[in-house]
């Protein structure tokens, strides 16, 4: 809605969301190997960061090419962390409780894209779609301090 207010017609808006996708999509492998290289949890806090710049900008943006760099980074944080965050859910599950753990994420994740659309509407309609973006940056950077605090099992040795 911000991008059609910037004045992005509904057509632009649909590419926008194909250009994000095609990032996502062909990111996500390389990205994913990368997490069995380098400690998981780093990545999601480079991914979270990513995010955070990504949101900040999309409440700052006026501007119609702004919009065009912002997906393409959008669909590189999905692509750093969606399987990268499945991996080190698992990670992190006893061995018997996998497929468990990857249940409850999905229910997780479910509950919390409920909580926050419903928050961002409000924020939206309350305080100004800017504010909606900003409050989006600020749980990115606390998710991404947060996970640095995670102890993993991940060898040091993934650095080498």
């Amino acid at each position: 809605m911000k991008a059609k207010n910037s004045g992005f017609s509904t057509n632009m808006i649909v590419f926008l969301y194909c250009a994000y996708n095609l990032i996502y999509a062909l990111s996500s492998p390389y990205l994913g190997s990368l997490s069995d290289k380098l400690p998981r949890k780093y990545l999601m806090f480079f991914g979270l960061l990513t995010y955070s710049f990504v949101y900040l900008g999309f409440g700052l943006s006026s501007e119609p090419w702004h919009y065009w760099i912002l997906f393409i980074f959008y669909g590189l944080y999905m692509g750093a962390t969606d399987g990268v965050g499945k991996a080190l859910a698992v990670d992190l599950s006893p061995e018997h409780q996998k497929a468990t753990t990857l249940g409850l994420l999905g229910t997780s994740t479910g509950f919390a894209t409920i909580i926050a659309s419903s928050l961002a509407g409000i924020i939206w309609d309350s305080i100004g779609s800017s504010y909606t973006f900003f409050f989006g940056t600020l749980g990115a950077l606390l998710a991404s301090a947060l996970i640095l605090t995670l102890k993993t099992s991940e060898p040091d040795q993934k650095f080498t």
